[in-house]
């Protein structure tokens, strides 16, 4: 008998061990819940640590490992606790971490690269200080200490700050002396934020997203992997599957999961709403997941042409009139895949394969 995929242990990559909400840094755009309930203790738990032994133990050696995503507030606040689970799991596991990179040392530099860590540092291109409040690679020697770490990238937030991606790009590239991944999160309205930070001049997002889509569009056909590409390449995807295996287009429950030190499991690791512990039934947990999706989902989404690529957006999204305030800009996006995806169909009906 088959299992469904959505409730396949074995579809799980990613693990975010969510070891608090404490953070350095108040970020204006910051989507995170505040409250520290349930997560107080700096020790991870025996039922977490066998559950991941068991995530471990029954996985085919043939699967990649699986990632565990240290996960804050900032997480190098709770250096200790990253240090106690990699004592623990040793190279069982892959690591990663997003940070931004304030409480960044030598030591923890070397400790970093000897473990390779994945880091993505928070940042938002020039602009950066106007979102965050600080920016952290305008200290030399913060810069100099981010640049050591071998395996590293720019995790950077799109707002009316930063939506000029190319130009984004460019400055990285500039002040990080060579190309680096750059991951793009689109921005969600969680709560009610500043009106200047999605106030967007939405004709001027068109015509940069465009020149991005063309310049996708010649890497992909000119077999280059580049950021234009790996920008559309995500929501590319979600064209491919008109049944969808996920129910949320990030796939926290199926191929993510968000666990605490203590052992609640949640539906996001940016809210404070646990639906379970790793003592629970999986398919009771997916089911709790679905439910808190559809709950949360607007009735009109799935009648709305971009439902495939966007599937539905995020449940914690704020509704203002009707609609998410995020909706307005993340179609400006999806219009760009639609026409990057008519392109790339004609273009290859065209290639004479005789």
């Amino acid at each position: 008998m088959s299992i469904d995929r959505k409730y396949d242990i074995l579809n799980v990559k990613t693990i975010y061990l969510m070891m608090g909400f404490n953070c350095n840094f108040r970020c204006r755009h910051c989507i995170q819940d505040s409250c520290n309930t349930s997560i107080q203790k700096n020790n991870i738990s025996k039922d977490v640590i066998d559950y991941l032994n068991r995530l471990i133990n029954i996985r085919p050696t043939s699967y990649d490992k699986i990632t565990i995503m240290f996960w804050g507030g900032e997480p190098l606040i709770y250096w200790n606790t990253i240090k106690d689970v990699i004592d623990i799991f040793h190279d069982k596991f892959s690591y990663s971490m997003v940070t931004n990179g304030s409480l960044l040392t030598q030591d923890k530099v070397d400790y970093i690269n000897k473990y390779q860590i994945k880091v993505a540092l928070s940042y938002d291109g020039k602009n950066t200080d106007k979102v965050r409040m600080v920016n952290v690679l305008q200290d030399k020697d913060k810069l100099e200490l981010f640049k050591q770490i071998k395996n590293k990238s720019i995790c950077a937030v799109s707002s009316a700050y930063n939506y000029d991606y190319q130009e984004l790009y460019n400055h990285i590239d500039e002040l990080i002396d060579t190309e680096i991944p750059v991951g793009i999160e689109q921005f969600r309205v969680t709560w009610d934020m500043p009106k200047d930070l999605y106030d967007i001049d939405l004709v001027e997002y068109r015509d940069k997203l465009h020149e991005l889509a063309i310049q996708a569009k010649e890497d992909i056909l000119n077999v280059k992997y580049s950021r234009p590409v790996s920008f559309f390449l995500k929501h590319l995807w979600g064209l491919c599957y008109t049944d969808k295996m996920y129910s949320l287009k990030c796939g926290q429950m199926y191929n993510k999961l968000n666990i605490d030190l203590q052992g609640n499991i949640y539906s996001c690791h940016n809210l404070c709403n646990p639906i379970g512990t790793v003592r629970d039934d999986r398919v009771s947990l997916v089911n709790k997941q679905d439910r808190w999706v559809s709950d949360n989902l607007p009735t009109h989404c799935k009648n709305c042409k971009y439902y495939i690529v966007c599937n539905g957006g995020c449940p914690n999204e704020l509704i203002k009139d009707g609609e998410r305030i995020s909706c307005k800009i993340n179609k400006v996006i999806f219009d760009e895949v639609f026409w990057l995806a008519n392109e790339l169909e004609n273009s290859f009906m065209c290639v004479d394969l005789g």
